[in-house]
Parts: structure tokens; sequence; C-alpha cells
């Protein structure tokens, strides 16, 4: 249920509407929807009109009750709590045929921090994450030069990011202030700083398909990287069309 509460923090929107109540996640896959659905068991997943994305959306009230139980006391992100804490308001004070709710929710005031032990930070990555291997060209020595990186974005979560720098050691906060709200990122760079990453993603994996994918073969970059095989020119080639595969597949799953 971690992995579900971290993707959530990611890409879930919780909806107030003049007719009720409403939770959903919006995403160009529908395998990973499908099965939420299927492991909570309730809600549907439709397909966008005209477009090539999938919903998962939920709304009967029971349901949303459930979800808030799950949600209640497990967020991370403070912008998430302050969402929920709003979304719990209002189902509280809101009649339902002219009557409250027969169900009062107690808010838990407090947020938690993700360990290395629970899956909170793969559902979030596989919401936000982005594995990448950008080539640089033109280097003195050998025309292409390639790079590994991992990097985690939201914004204003300022609490957070220095909490995950501690947690995977190692990492760069770059805050980028560009309007009022600053943007924050953390960013893994080099081979030699990727292991806990890659343990942890091994113990609790990512399961939506593209993020899967592009971490899988990432993971083989690196190995490739560790063993200096992008020193070899022979081998080059073949390594510079498989980072380009992973930013094509990072690309898309990151729009997601």
């Amino acid at each position: 249920m971690t992995w579900f509460i971290g993707f959530s923090e990611g890409d879930g929107c919780f909806n107030v509407r003049d007719k009720g109540f409403s939770f959903s996640l919006a995403q160009d896959e529908k395998y990973v929807l499908t099965h939420i659905r299927d492991t909570l068991g309730f809600g549907k997943v439709s397909k966008f009109k005209d477009q090539e994305k999938w919903s998962y959306y939920v709304e009967k009230r029971y349901y949303i009750y459930l979800l808030i139980l799950i949600f209640n006391g497990n967020l991370v992100l403070n912008h998430r709590y302050s969402q929920f804490y709003y979304f719990i308001d209002k189902f509280n004070t809101t009649l339902f045929n002219n009557k409250p709710y027969e169900y009062k929710i107690e808010i838990k005031e407090r947020l938690l921090l993700p360990t290395l032990n629970d899956a909170w930070l793969s559902g979030f990555v596989d919401a936000e994450g982005h594995f990448g291997c950008p080539i640089e060209t033109k280097r003195k020595h050998i025309s292409h030069y390639i790079s590994i990186v991992f990097e985690v974005g939201q914004n204003g979560e300022v609490r957070f990011f220095p909490y995950i720098q501690e947690l995977l050691s190692g990492g760069l906060i770059a805050p980028k202030i560009q309007t009022e709200e600053t943007h924050n990122r953390i960013i893994f760079k080099g081979y030699t700083k990727l292991g806990s990453i890659i343990s942890y993603f091994d113990k609790y994996p990512l399961r939506s398909e593209h993020k899967l994918e592009s971490y899988v073969l990432w993971k083989e970059m690196y190995k490739s990287l560790r063993l200096k095989e992008h020193l070899n020119l022979k081998l080059l080639p073949s390594l510079v069309a498989k980072a380009q595969v992973i930013n094509k597949i990072s690309k898309v799953s990151t729009s997601n």
C-alpha cells in the first residue's frame, strides 16, 4: 500500500465538486491503473476521449471514505497534506442527502518520512522520477561521452529533498527560483554514487511499464560504465544507441 500512497502523492488528485467528491489518477499506461483498481477492489479505469491516456477514477462515497482511511496519517509531502486536510474538512462538513455522512473522520495531523524498507519512494519515482543517460559530444579524445543520472522533482517541498539526500547518501539539491514558488529537484550523477539507489529499486520494483523498462536499461548502462566500457571505441556506438533508447523511454514516462 505504501507504493500506492507514494504514486498518488506524485500523480493523484482529490477533487471537491458541487455534486460530491472524487479521486483520480491519469496515466498514458493502462496497466498500472488496472493494477491499482484490482489491488484496491474498487474504482473505474477508462480511456480519455480522443487521447491515448487513461484514468483511474473513484467517486462512490464509501470508496472515497476507504481512500481517506488509507491516506490519513500516511502522507509525506507538505502540499499533499494541505490538500488532503481541506478534502477531509469538506467531506466531514458536506451534507449527504441533507444529513452528515455516517462516517466522520478525524484527521491525523502528522507527516511521515519514507525509508529504504518500504515502497513509498518506488511509487513516488514511478510518478515523478527520471532515469537518464545524457550524451555529450566533441570530447577531446572521444566522440561521445555518456553519463548516468537519476533525479526526482517536486515543487515547493523544501523539507523532503534534504531528507532524500541523507536517505540515499548523496545527490545534489537543485532549487530554481523562477517564481514565488521554489522548484526543488534532487539529482544523482555518476556511477560511483548510485549503488544504494539500485539496491532499493531491486528490492522495491517500479510498476509502471515505461519507468521499469527505462530503469532496467539504465541499470545495464550503470554496469557498463562501471566496467569503463564507454572508453572502448568498439563498444561505444552500441552504448550510445542504448543511451538514446533510455532517454527516449524516460522522456515518455516522465510526460505521463
